[in-house]
């Protein structure tokens, strides 16, 4: 089936799912959003009750939040492996994703991140 991962032009808190895609080896294409005129005009045709980016579209289906998403992968790709042996493992990657989406910014004066912290970076 055709994936497609839609998000802002940033790396945020998508990267570790384009991580988890380049893995996994899935084909998928990138929705890019540059404005949030763009992204609302988009948000109203998604076939989800949970319209957020970043999303995974996979044929008809439409999942969001960054971490269902990548389960939804690597149930997908039949790798459970990848979500941990246990529940130490688990909370382990929990982290190391969250250590690398909050400083995720890239170059962007102010962003948000899926709704939940803005980021500003000082002008120098």
């Amino acid at each position: 089936s055709h994936l497609v991962l839609g998000y802002w032009g940033i790396k945020g808190i998508a990267e570790p799912i384009r991580y988890i895609l380049a893995l996994l080896q899935f084909k998928y294409e990138e929705k890019t959003y540059t404005t949030p005129e763009e992204w609302a005009e988009d948000k109203q045709k998604l076939k989800t009750p949970f319209p957020n980016l970043p999303y995974l579209q996979d044929g008809d289906h439409v999942i969001t939040e960054s971490k269902a998403i990548q389960h939804y992968l690597c149930q997908k790709a039949q790798r459970l492996d990848l979500l941990g042996k246990n529940v130490e493992d688990t909370i382990c990657l929990y982290q190391v994703c969250l250590l690398y989406t909050s400083d995720a910014a890239d170059d962007l004066l102010c962003v948000d991140l899926g709704g939940r912290r803005i980021i500003k970076k000082k002008k120098h």
